[in-house]
């Protein structure tokens, strides 16, 4: 498209041009679709892509318009500093200068002469963002990012008609995975490329990186797309994922149901104790002095002393 600024004409895409095989998600994107995934292999463009897509509807849309990565530091890293293979920094070819009204690099935000505002920001801090009303949101890297997040910013998409682009390489069959399944079903907007279908990285390559010690699995995944490939998170005995999801807590302490710890004593001049908690809060702890197990058993806490409540 060609913009008109201050006399001067400014066409969009700013000297790019979608390769070959990205030109389905380009007409996709450009036709109207408001859900896809682009599942590609490393280094095929993805952000690239999203980017100058983005800018368009900027100009198209007046709105708020986030580029998500994982970890907002690699927002920075991978967005806001980057280069192109021209040398040229890819905020400057995007955004290219008559087109912005203000920037703010702490924020990594650029707000544009017709109002609308873009801006990168991480999954992990997507708390941070309630209140904004973004009407497209690009979400770079998805199978690494948090999930919560998506299930943050459907509702407002859905209430604005807003688009939501998930552009990513594999990472098992995590969220990634449920989502590109989920995709399908639902009739989004789905491709799937390898390094045998965009021919953008050579298959010598390829095999010069075999040759050259990288593993297998990681081979499959970043090159072929490969939800099957295991790679040493998968093979740990709790899976990390797993375990941040299982750390959250689920329940407060007034909806929680009553839980009862026991550390029983054999006599003596050991205490048997109880511990009564609901969710997060010990409510109090109960002690039983003199009895041997069997009476602890019988008798159970209500023979014991109270003691203090702790968080």
């Amino acid at each position: 498209m060609t913009v008109m600024k201050k006399n001067s004409e400014i066409l969009i895409p700013n000297g790019w041009n979608p390769r070959d095989y990205q030109r389905p998600l380009w007409k996709a994107l450009n036709s109207g679709v408001k859900r896809a995934v682009a599942i590609w292999h490393r280094r095929a463009g993805k952000d690239s892509l999203s980017l100058n897509w983005t800018v368009k509807a900027m100009l198209q849309r007046v709105g708020v318009y986030w580029h998500m990565l994982p970890l907002n530091t690699q927002a920075r890293k991978v967005v806001w500093d980057a280069i192109d293979k021209q040398g040229r920094r890819v905020i400057d070819q995007v955004f290219p200068l008559p087109l912005r009204k203000s920037v703010s690099s702490t924020e990594m935000k650029i707000e544009l002469w017709n109002g609308s505002i873009w801006q990168c920001v991480g999954s992990d801090n997507y708390n941070t963002l309630v209140g904004a009303n973004p009407v497209g949101v690009v979400f770079s890297e998805y199978s690494l990012a948090d999930p919560e997040a998506w299930d943050y910013l459907r509702p407002i998409l859905a209430e604005n008609g807003g688009w939501a682009l998930f552009i990513y390489t594999p990472r098992g069959k995590n969220h990634g995975y449920r989502l590109y399944n989920t995709a399908l079903s639902a009739g989004w907007f789905v491709q799937k490329l390898t390094v045998a279908d965009t021919k953008a990285i050579p298959l010598a390559a390829v095999e010069d990186e075999r040759r050259a010690g990288m593993s297998e699995s990681k081979i499959q995944q970043e090159f072929y797309c490969s939800f099957e490939a295991l790679d040493e998170e998968d093979n740990k005995l709790f899976n990390y994922e797993k375990v941040r999801e299982a750390a959250k807590p689920k329940m407060d302490g007034s909806t929680s149901p009553l839980v009862i710890g026991v550390d029983i004593a054999r006599k003596g001049c050991d205490r048997t104790v109880f511990c009564f908690r609901r969710g997060r809060w010990c409510v109090r702890f109960q002690e039983m002095r003199g009895y041997d197990t069997v009476e602890v058993a019988d008798g159970g806490y209500s023979r014991g002393t109270a003691g203090a409540g702790v968080s």
